[in-house]
């Protein structure tokens, strides 16, 4: 019987941001992970999640726990630490599992040495939770790995060379509880958006920020636009110290929260009147999931795959994301959009769970 031990590395200080992680689980990625170990737990699989300092804390937390699987979330142990592991816990698979895109990883500057390194390592594998991500690391360790046959045939793999990619880089997507949608619309004076997540170049933040000012002025209400303000992260700081001077020089307000519980977080999403996710590049977006789950008008990039197209706009035109907005404000058509949006989801979700019980021998 499968026991999955999920391993995080603890965050407690952002210094580009110059903030407090406070308890350091408060995080799309700690959300992410925490939500597939309860799918896992409710379908009858032994799993636990920890966090932990850094490389030297994971021996104690398996030790402890005495795993079949370690799913190590995010590209942060050293491939010289599997080494070690791999001797002191032979009978263990362990899974590096990635939650980014290429164009996320482009900026990882140990992401393509330490990916190839590890599948050279006994017992080490590497898992994506994105279909592209999945298909272009195994062409990427395909060519990496000599133990692995390559052969094309009129430009597409053959089965069992399929076969090969799923068993060395397995897809283990992420999950979503299906929720009954408590959001309401508000009649207010002020126009409530949320654009939360981490303050990335590729979340495309200071476009939705322009954007949603436009919205505001074209209806005659003042802007309040809410972000997360904790994590700067690949050049953040510049796209916030950006951000902060668009809402200085304009009558609108920019509102920065910490991240918070995900009930809390979910809390604060009941109080907004549209939400916001056009980035640049996604492999899943919980931030996207919650936001649905909630009933919240959402606007997306075709980035978040599952959504509903109606809900997809250009993350690199302003008015595409107006036009956007818009349409799923209105409220018939935007009933429709949502409703499709939870029913894309709940179907995300149950393949998800298929692929994760089958990865780990339950049907």
């Amino acid at each position: 019987m499968a026991r999955v031990l999920f391993i995080l590395k603890f965050r407690d200080y952002d210094y580009q941001c110059g903030s407090s992680y406070g308890d350091g689980l408060s995080s799309g990625l700690f959300n992410s992970a925490r939500l597939v170990v309860e799918m896992l737990l409710a379908a009858g699989i032994d799993a636990l999640l920890v966090q932990v300092h850094d490389n030297n804390d994971i021996d104690r937390e398996v030790f402890q726990y005495k795993p079949t699987h370690v799913i190590i979330e995010g590209l942060w142990v050293v491939p010289e630490k599997f080494e070690i592991l791999t001797r002191l816990h032979p009978t263990v698979q362990w899974i590096v599992r990635i939650h980014s895109e290429i164009p996320f990883l482009a900026m990882e500057g140990v992401a393509m040495d330490w990916i190839a390194r590890y599948v050279h390592i006994a017992g080490v594998t590497v898992a994506c939770n994105s279909r592209r991500c999945h298909r272009d690391i195994g062409d990427y360790l395909w060519d990496v790995t000599r133990a692995w046959t390559r052969h094309w045939e009129l430009g597409a793999l053959p089965a069992d060379s399929h076969k090969q990619i799923r068993d060395h880089v397995p897809l283990l997507p992420n999950y979503y509880p299906r929720r009954r949608p408590w959001w309401r619309p508000r009649d207010a004076d002020d126009l409530r958006i949320g654009c939360f997540g981490a303050i990335r170049p590729l979340k495309n933040q200071l476009m939705q920020a322009i954007a949603a000012v436009t919205l505001a002025e074209s209806v005659g209400k003042k802007l309040r636009f809410y972000m997360t303000s904790r994590d700067c992260e690949q050049g953040g700081d510049q796209v916030l110290k950006n951000i902060r001077s668009l809402f200085r020089h304009t009558r609108h307000e920019l509102v920065l929260r910490p991240w918070l519980p995900h009930e809390d977080f979910l809390g604060l999403i009941d109080t907004m009147d549209l939400g916001m996710q056009v980035s640049l590049s996604e492999s899943f977006n919980i931030v996207s999931a919650d936001m649905v789950s909630a009933g919240l008008p959402v606007v997306v990039s075709s980035e978040v795959a599952w959504a509903c197209p109606l809900a997809q706009v250009s993350p690199v035109d302003s008015s595409s994301i107006i036009a956007g907005m818009v349409r799923v404000m209105d409220p018939l058509l935007g009933a429709i959009i949502g409703f499709e949006n939870r029913r894309r989801l709940e179907k995300f979700s149950r393949d998800s769970r298929r692929r994760w019980l089958e990865y780990l021998g339950r049907p």
